[in-house]
C-alpha cells in the first residue's frame, strides 16, 4: 500500500529527475566547406623554409543554420593552435555566432596542430 510518505518521495524523485531528462541536446550543424593551410616546420624538401617566408596557419568555414549561415576566420602562428573563443560575427538571423579548437594529443602523447576539434556556438533561440 502507497502511504502519503511514499507518495511524497515518488513525486519529489520525479519532480527532480525531470529537469535532467528535458534539458536540451547540443545541435549539429553542416559545414559544407572548410579551408585549412597550416604552416608546417619545413618544406618537406632538401629546401628550407627561407627565415621571412613562413605564414600564419589559417582556418575558414561556414556552418550553416536553419535559419542563416555565418562564415568563420582565424590565423595563427605555426604551433600556437587558439584556444580562445573566437568571433564569427552574426550569422544571416542577427544571431553572434563563435568558434574555439581544442587540442588533442597524438597516440604517442605528442601535439599536432592538424589535430584539433572545433566547437562551434550559436547564441539565440532562432533555430
Amino acid at each position: 500500500m502507497l502511504t502519503p510518505t511514499i507518495i511524497f518521495l515518488l513525486l519529489l524523485t520525479l519532480a527532480l529527475a525531470s529537469p535532467l531528462t528535458s534539458r536540451s541536446h547540443p545541435e549539429g550543424w553542416p559545414i559544407p566547406e572548410m579551408k585549412l593551410h597550416f604552416m608546417g616546420t619545413s618544406t618537406q624538401t632538401p629546401i628550407p623554409w627561407a627565415p621571412n617566408n613562413g605564414f600564419d596557419s589559417t582556418i575558414e568555414f561556414t556552418v550553416v543554420f536553419p535559419l542563416g549561415k555565418a562564415t568563420c576566420t582565424a590565423h595563427w602562428p605555426e604551433g600556437q593552435l587558439p584556444t580562445t573563443t573566437i568571433s564569427c560575427g552574426k550569422n544571416e538571423s542577427e544571431e553572434p555566432v563563435e568558434f574555439s579548437l581544442s587540442k588533442r594529443e597524438d597516440r604517442d602523447g605528442a601535439f599536432n596542430e592538424c589535430n584539433f576539434v572545433l566547437h562551434v556556438e550559436k547564441r539565440g533561440t532562432n533555430g
